[in-house]
């Protein structure tokens, strides 16, 4: 029997038909009905998650818009650049996304503590996503370096800069 989908080519597709080929809905009478309500439960579960992490981050906005722009070219970059140089280790991979996802953590604390001390005004969150996009993009133009892009010297003098007004990074680890 051939499985017919309303609109191919929808992000939900894969993940759809995965989840009703595992729970047996392929090819039995009554299948739109329980396909449409496992596609119905899976896109409200993705827009519950993605809405509770992007209010957890503080909205979605330009800034925060950047940031993940940023960091995908980042780690994608870093891909390249090991790929390039034969040193691509999926461990250091597995590191680099954990430390992306921490980012984003101090991205949701500064956004919580902005909420407490700031009355919900996003000092703290935007200092925090300047100083994190400074860092990115540094990382971006090294890993493009590597690979063996020449960045302008405008460019980088601005992300140094944005480094430098956004705070020094602390290194220092708390107990």
């Amino acid at each position: 029997m051939e499985l017919k989908q309303d609109k191919p080519g929808t992000p939900l597709d894969l993940s759809f038909l995965i989840l009703k080929a595992k729970l047996g809905f392929c090819g039995r009478e009554g299948e739109n009905v329980r396909g449409e309500t496992i596609r119905a439960l899976c896109g409200c579960s993705i827009a519950a998650l993605t809405t509770a992490v992007g209010s957890l981050l503080g909205g979605w906005d330009s800034l925060l818009q950047v940031l993940l722009i940023f960091i995908a070219i980042d780690y994608l970059s870093g891909m390249a650049a090991a790929w390039l140089s034969k040193t691509l280790d999926s461990n250091v991979g597995i590191r680099g996304i954990v430390k992306k996802i921490c980012l984003l953590m101090l991205v949701a604390v500064a956004n919580l503590l902005d909420g407490v001390a700031f009355d919900g005004d996003p000092i703290l969150r935007s200092a925090t996503i300047y100083f994190y996009l400074a860092n990115e993009g540094l990382s971006i133009m090294e890993n493009s370096a590597k690979i063996g892009v020449p960045w302008p010297k405008v460019i980088r003098d601005s992300l140094l800069q944005l480094r430098r007004s956004a705070g020094e990074e602390d290194t220092e680890e708390e107990p």
